[in-house]
């Protein structure tokens, strides 16, 4: 029931544009829905409610219209809507009962021609383009039988799209009264449009005036279908700024540049005087006149704007510094006062050094700075650097203490860690003072849980090194048992891999047994705790003795699976060099991981260790195997090799006649090229 209230009030408000136009294309007094359109007589027919609802909702809702301004826009929440949206065929519905198929021109259009500034608007919504893509564009004479000429008069390689419009600038050069073609290419796509160009008029006109006379040039910016704000006064300037500014290309050049120039500079002229008037000896009466001309002036800052060392006054405050020639320059050195003030911290919060400086120093120096509003925005303070900059600057300053508080974060938990494993292993929290290295961890970790600390406060050169410490004083509690455990994890695995007690061939446990033995029949002899400590930190028995482990567990594994899976996961482990990594297809893998199992089934002794079986496997044995039975079938030269090839992979093959071989080897011999694993081939032989 919501659909349909919501349907009607939009098939309402629809009717009251029942005389709008519609896209290009697209007749008048219809509705667009999706790639359906009715005409709006239908719309007032109840009977085509249900047809409409069904249109709606195939097409998700979008139901468009065109203003009478000319914008297309979605019916339903009167956003705007580009045309390059519309489908490129729509099927219209008529009020007689016939239907239409309408083409939908989806291509850059003109949107408008300028002849005061000589420029092209282009629509190019058509192209999609990605966000801050480029346009190239050009324009082409046309020959006589209006084909594109082969040289371009203009191009912008490089034209700025803003909502779907590009501006193209061709006041380079003379065009006349003619038609032309413009060539756009966004990405890899191009589209051509022809352009009607009427610049014969204004481009004489920008002609006469760079060779005007003075009594010429009154004549010519009198006109005013072209020029406002003509003075006859300031004829004489006008022809100064002119002469100054010649060639001028367009009459918007001419009204900028001359016209609108000598106003403004009439205008400083007349301001200055009332500044700098020598008879007005209060500061205070000449800081009003600053601030009745700038809008950008801040009480704050008046005795920075009125000081004579400054950038505004020279010497004195009856005469204006030699760079104040505009009201440009004096805006731009009261921006520059305004960001100095807040660069140098007026408020209180030194700011002279961001590298180094607190979080809440740097978001009150960058609050501080977005919330001052510059006339330009390009100003640089008194360290040549922008307000953008600086906010860069603190950004990338800010951004680099976050890096640090999440690594110390980081480190943090590893220095937790460590405090309790060494509580874990000295069986209670040491009293305070008791044992230097706990202490000294724990008031590392108080001093980086602060907030509001700089880079450098939370730099890890005090916590690393303590959390070292610790775990150095926590292997003390622990590494007799750390040896313990580790020879006793040996001791199981090799019990199953060989079905007996462990006796000897290791050297890491071999290192480890003389100092244990002799601990445990003194737990305090510093000799033999010295000397365990010494072979763990130096040769890392624990470390290589858990290595040895590992392989014992994956030998054994290995040797006693019959899952073709589990000795897919453990041939990862097992190999030497990525050679099971790199074996393709996919299908493979598990294929030669069952083929291993049966390998190893075959062999009348087992290899003796994990080297020696990964010996088998890898670097002398079964892959090679394996990869060589494939290979002899793609590689078979003629119909007798492919024989040989299948007789290797198959026993069922083997065990038929010389007929049936040779008719199954000529099949597979067709389609070798593209056989990758064993199960491909016997595929193709067919048994």
């Amino acid at each position: 029931m919501k659909k349909f209230r919501v349907l009607s009030l939009v098939i309402v408000f629809m009717l009251m544009f029942s005389s709008v136009a519609m896209a290009a294309g697209v007749p008048s007094n219809i509705v667009i829905i999706g790639n359906k359109a009715y005409e709006l007589e239908l719309l007032d027919d109840a009977s085509y409610i249900p047809e409409l609802q069904r249109a709606v909702a195939e097409a998700n809702g979008s139901i468009l219209f065109k203003t009478p301004t000319g914008n297309l826009k979605n019916a339903v929440d009167m956003t705007d809507v580009e045309e390059s949206v519309l489908p490129d065929t729509i099927t219209l519905k008529k009020a007689d009962g016939t239907t239409e198929e309408i083409e939908i021109d989806h291509s850059v259009v003109v949107e408008s021609v300028s002849a005061i500034d000589k420029t092209i608007e282009l629509n190019v919504a058509a192209f999609e383009a990605e966000e801050d893509a480029t346009a190239k564009v050009a324009i082409f004479a046309l020959d006589d039988e209006g084909a594109k000429t082969g040289t371009a008069i203009v191009t912008a390689n490089s034209a700025e799209i803003i909502d779907n419009v590009v501006t193209f600038d061709v006041s380079s050069k003379t065009f006349g009264d003619d038609e032309y073609v413009v060539e756009v290419t966004i990405g890899e796509a191009t589209q051509e449009v022809n352009v009607a160009l009427e610049f014969d008029a204004v481009e004489t006109l920008v002609a006469d005036i760079n060779a005007a006379t003075a009594a010429q040039l009154a004549t010519l910016l009198a006109d005013e279908a072209y020029f406002t704000g003509f003075d006859v006064a300031k004829v004489d300037a006008y022809y100064t700024a002119k002469e100054a500014a010649k060639p001028l290309s367009t009459v918007a050049e001419v009204q900028e540049d001359v016209v609108d120039a000598v106003a403004a500079n009439s205008e400083f002229d007349a301001f200055e005087e009332e500044l700098t008037d020598a008879e007005v000896t209060s500061e205070y009466a000449k800081y009003l006149v600053l601030k009745g001309q700038f809008s950008n002036v801040l009480d704050a800052n008046m005795d920075a704007y009125m000081d004579t060392a400054g950038p505004i006054f020279d010497t004195d405050l009856n005469t204006l510094d030699g760079a104040m020639t505009d009201f440009d320059a004096i805006s731009d050195a009261i921006d520059v006062i305004n960001l100095d003030a807040v660069v140098a911290g007026d408020d209180g919060i030194v700011f002279g050094s961001i590298d180094g400086s607190k979080p809440s120093e740097l978001n009150a120096y960058k609050s501080a700075l977005e919330a001052l509003v510059l006339v330009n925005d390009e100003v640089t303070d008194s360290n040549g650097d922008t307000k953008a900059e600086i906010i860069e600057a603190i950004d990338a300053e800010l951004e680099a203490i976050a890096d640090a508080r999440e690594a110390a974060d980081a480190e943090i938990v590893k220095a937790e860690t460590a405090l309790a494993d060494f509580v874990a292993a000295n069986g209670e929290v040491p009293a305070e003072g008791a044992v230097t290295e706990y202490d000294d961890l724990v008031a590392a970790i108080e001093a980086l849980e602060k907030e509001d600390l700089t880079k450098t406060e939370l730099a890890l050169t005090t916590l690393t090194p303590a959390i070292a410490a610790l775990e150095a004083e926590t292997l003390d509690l622990t590494i007799v048992q750390d040896a313990k455990d580790a020879m006793a994890d040996f001791e199981a695995a090799w019990k199953v891999a060989y079905d007996e007690d462990y006796t000897t061939g290791s050297a890491s446990y071999d290192a480890l047994a003389g100092s244990v033995t002799t601990l445990e029949g003194d737990p305090t002899d510093a000799t033999a705790l010295a000397a365990l400590k010494a072979d763990v930190n130096t040769s890392g028995s624990v470390k290589h003795l858990g290595a040895e482990t590992e392989k014992l567990v994956i030998y054994a594994d290995a040797l006693n699976t019959k899952s073709a899976a589990e000795m897919r996961t453990l041939l990862f482990d097992l190999q030497p060099a990525n050679e099971f990594t790199n074996l393709t297809p996919n299908a493979a893998k598990a294929e030669f991981a069952q083929y291993v199992i049966d390998a190893l089934a075959e062999e009348a002794t087992a290899p003796a260790d994990f080297d020696a079986l990964q010996t088998a496997i890898f670097t002398t044995g079964y892959l090679g195997d394996y990869t060589t039975l494939i290979s002899d079938v793609n590689g078979a030269a003629d119909i007798a090799a492919m024989i040989t090839a299948l007789e290797a992979i198959s026993e069922d093959y083997d065990a038929l006649g010389a007929e049936a071989k040779a008719d199954i080897a000529g099949v597979v011999f067709e389609v070798k090229a593209d056989l990758e694993t064993i199960a491909e081939i016997e595929a193709a032989m067919g048994l």
